[in-house]
């Protein structure tokens, strides 16, 4: 990451136009700048969930972070964003990172979808 302020800076202001709390307990945070040097994803799961504002009210449990560089070519961050949230509306999908009980778990359960959206878009 080349400038961790500056990246958290456009994650807050890309949240200021619209909650990233697509509901199901589930806030999708992301931001496309120069700050940062290549695509990664980050997972938070919270033992207190908190008020994200999120679509349907509830408070949020799980963080999806996405960082994408600004130089990404097209909307690579868009299909990111649309392949891992077509996979959260799933209950069951949802249900198996919950119970993950490591790292490998839940890099294997999103790893797959991850990858494919990111190899399509290069």
């Amino acid at each position: 990451m080349n400038d961790p302020d500056a990246y958290l800076q456009n994650v807050k202001d890309r949240e200021a136009l619209t909650t990233t709390g697509i509901g199901f307990g589930i806030a999708i945070p992301h931001g496309k700048t120069d700050a940062v040097n290549s695509v990664s994803v980050a997972i938070a799961k919270l033992q207190q969930p908190i008020d994200w504002d999120a679509m349907d009210g509830n408070p949020v449990d799980m963080v999806f972070q996405l960082v994408v560089p600004a130089a990404s070519q097209g909307d690579a961050h868009l299909k990111l964003l649309a392949a891992l949230s077509r996979q959260l509306i799933h209950a069951d999908f949802r249900n198996e990172i919950k119970q993950a009980t490591s790292t490998d778990e839940v890099i294997a359960l999103i790893g797959n979808t991850i990858n494919q959206t990111l190899e399509v878009s290069s």
